[in-house]
């Protein structure tokens, strides 16, 4: 079947059969390695990735459904000013995520951020619970979160919280 989207800005255009999922054709067709897979169920949220601006596990996403959409991957999102701010942030902290799951990490930092803009103190201890990786604790995850939304604001807004 052929199936055409935007990938990362780019009108694109494969050959794949009905029963490929998303990030098999991320790997395999444009070899972009930046988002991992683990669990194969679209629990883990290693390989999230955005489709139509929400954030999906790639893993579970059948080929079909990327018909007319698109898809922006952390190569793409790393091209973004909104990406700097969350690099920016997580520097400042001196927080060092293991590695495997930063690119997950920053997408779920984006996506809480897209769906509240204006985080209360209670919002973001509840996204810090649940963010796809232990290898930093909540409460560091929290202060990488507080920096990145000040830093977000000073951006666009020009002042802090």
């Amino acid at each position: 079947m052929t199936i055409s989207f935007i990938l990362n800005g780019e009108d694109v255009v494969i050959q794949a059969s009905m029963d490929e999922r998303l990030l098999h054709i991320l790997h395999e067709t444009f070899h972009l390695k930046g988002t991992h897979g683990s669990c194969n169920s679209g629990h883990c949220g290693l390989c999230g990735v955005f489709l139509n601006n929400r954030l999906v596990p790639s893993c579970m996403i059948p080929v079909f459904k990327l018909q007319g959409s698109e898809v922006v991957t952390i190569e793409g999102f790393s091209q973004t000013l909104e990406y700097q701010d969350i690099i920016q942030g997580i520097d400042q902290t001196g927080i060092h995520f293991c590695g495997y799951c930063t690119n997950a990490t920053i997408l779920s930092i984006e996506d809480f951020l897209l769906r509240s803009p204006r985080p209360t103190p209670e919002e973001m201890n509840a996204f810090c619970s649940f963010m796809p990786c232990n290898c930093v604790s909540p409460k560091e995850r929290l202060e990488v979160l507080q920096r990145v939304v000040d830093i977000r604001r000073r951006r666009m807004y020009g002042r802090s919280s």
